[in-house]
């Protein structure tokens, strides 16, 4: 390993290798679509359940440089039952900080992860009593 690779933490560095292929390259939306599959999610559950338009989903799929809102990764973690480092991952993935200990909206999706809270209303009512923007309810 070289010697950026020394500050990724552990729990990170498994994910790359569980990649299995050393030959297919890694992208945001070949991560998503490999969480939604390990819990037999498909493309229109998962689309749907962000409240993510098909275009832009489809968008992502066939453009590697195609970005979402850092707050559509946030709901992909919790849609996709991911834990604290999955999250980390992916939404390092997408270009975006997950920084619990500074960013309150953070602080409240990591608290989720950890403690396995993936349901979409207590979530999004944790976040309004953090004085946070909620994430799933319609705006």
């Amino acid at each position: 390993m070289n010697d950026s690779s020394q500050n990724i933490p552990l729990e990170i560095m498994s994910l790359i290798s569980m990649s299995g292929d050393e030959s297919r390259e890694i992208t945001f939306f070949s991560e998503v679509i490999g969480f939604a599959e390990r819990i037999n999610l498909t493309d229109a559950q998962v689309y749907n359940a962000i409240g993510m338009n098909r275009s832009l989903w489809y968008r992502m799929r066939d453009n590697p440089d195609a970005r979402t809102k850092k707050s559509n990764v946030l709901k992909l973690a919790i849609v996709l039952r991911l834990s604290f480092w999955e999250a980390f991952y992916l939404i390092a993935l997408a270009g975006y900080s997950f920084v619990p200990g500074i960013d309150k909206t953070d602080e409240t999706i990591a608290r989720c992860l950890m403690s396995e809270e993936y349901a979409p209303d207590k979530i999004d009512e944790m976040l309004d009593e953090n004085g946070c923007d909620t994430l799933f309810a319609e705006e």
